[in-house]
């Protein structure tokens, strides 16, 4: 009985990985070439440099849950890793981070992850959007054998408004004028493509003033989030390509911070291949066309988030220096690290337009 031969599977498999990663490639060109704006690396329109200010007066308020110890006690009594305090043995790294307290990795993916519910990892990872997807999918799934995803992000709460009364007090001046001008910001944005938001739409709203603060502000990042990664994923654009992208573009040591978000190094090379290939990036660093690639995503981000800082008009000044002073705070309090990834790559046109408005420029991007 005649047998078919087997056929040599090497050279097609080659061939089918070598024709995907073509198309891949050509796609991502020519949707990046869509959003090329190399001739206006250097102009800003105002409504881009006010939701861009926004965006980074809020961060080390916000964000500061991620590096709070009352929140690291709360994930530890539920079962997680304790924190594994501030970062040594590199010199960047020590400078970058400073002397926050880090997050147990798992306790992590869960506490922001569990806003979506007692979902899966490959939905968390989705969501998240630059991390490696196999890191988020194994925390998650320990995760949720330890606790549950209500119980995580109650405790997310509560030790995100312990420390910011710890730092700021309980009622620190103008805060309920803050919390009427970012609840107009979250009024008018719609949940629809905006997973992240969508969760903690959905969340009881904390009672006391800080936590309201806290709450709204945590929305706006969120909804910003969403916007990124979405405008990042119409431009066909990884996540591992997007950390290396930004990290190039923020002049960090290659693979450093990139490198922190779980990609291995072979994930990390091909993105650097890739980037190359696409003339993004040149002799290891940011070209000229990365960095007006990196600058039309966050103009396509700033575009998504018009409906909130339409909605603030001229108030956003007055709130972004509101905010910008708690967070300056917040930083001399080991709350949140030097210095933000969104400052790293901020457009000088945004220190214009601080300047402009009787602001200080953001202390921890270039002036």
């Amino acid at each position: 009985m005649n047998q078919r031969q087997p056929r040599e599977p090497a050279a097609d498999a080659q061939g089918a990985v070598g024709s995907k990663r073509a198309r891949i490639e050509r796609s991502v060109r020519a949707n990046f070439g869509s959003l090329s704006c190399e001739s206006k690396l250097s102009e800003l329109s105002e409504e881009g440099a006010r939701s861009r200010a926004l965006a980074v007066a809020l961060e080390p308020v916000v964000g500061s849950v991620y590096f709070a110890p009352e929140a690291h006690a709360a994930y530890a009594e539920l079962g997680f890793g304790p924190s594994t305090g501030p970062i040594t043995g590199d010199a960047w790294a020590e400078a970058h981070w400073g002397q926050v307290q880090m997050p147990d990795g798992v306790a992590y993916f869960a506490s922001r992850g569990g806003i979506l519910g007692q979902v899966r990892g490959e939905v968390v990872a989705a969501a998240f959007g630059v991390f490696n997807p196999a890191a988020v999918v194994a925390s998650i799934e320990h995760a949720w054998s330890i606790t549950n995803a209500d119980l995580v992000v109650a405790a997310r709460t509560r030790g995100a408004v312990a420390q910011l009364e710890r730092i700021l007090g309980p009622a620190p001046e103008g805060i309920e004028w803050v919390i009427e001008l970012l609840g107009r910001a979250v009024a008018p944005l719609s949940t629809i493509g905006r997973p992240m938001f969508a969760g903690l739409r959905a969340l009881e709203m904390p009672v006391d003033p800080i936590g309201r603060m806290w709450r709204l502000g945590d929305m706006l990042r969120e909804y910003r989030g969403d916007a990124h990664v979405a405008a990042a994923g119409a431009a066909l654009l990884d996540g591992c390509s997007l950390q290396v992208l930004t990290e190039r573009c923020a002049g960090m040591p290659p693979r450093s911070y990139a490198a922190g978000r779980g990609w291995d190094a072979t994930q990390l090379g091909a993105a650097e291949v890739l980037l190359t290939r696409l003339g993004l990036l040149e002799h290891g660093r940011a070209s000229t066309a990365g960095m007006a690639a990196r600058e039309a995503l966050e103009a396509e981000t700033d575009r998504l988030c018009a409906p909130m800082v339409a909605e603030l008009g001229d108030d956003i000044v007055e709130l972004v220096g509101r905010l910008q002073a708690w967070g300056t705070v917040v930083r001399a309090a080991n709350g949140y690290y030097p210095s933000s990834p969104q400052e790293a790559v901020l457009s000088a046109g945004v220190q214009v337009w601080m300047r402009g408005n009787g602001l200080a420029p953001f202390a921890g991007a270039a002036a």
